[in-house]
């Protein structure tokens, strides 16, 4: 039988800092829990210039 200080070091979920149950309780981002690329719009798409093809 393994003994604990608390229930953080007993398993991985909303305490843990690197797994992505626990930088969604943080509210942080990171190598498990990256965020979404937003795609940028051209200049062109935004004035309504039409390309020379």
């Amino acid at each position: 039988m393994r003994s604990f200080k608390n229930k953080k070091d007993e398993d991985m979920g909303k305490g843990d800092k690197k797994s992505k149950r626990g930088k969604i309780a943080n509210k942080s981002y990171g190598v498990r829990r990256p965020r979404k690329i937003k795609k940028k719009t051209s200049v062109e798409d935004k004035v309504g210039v039409k390309s020379k093809t």
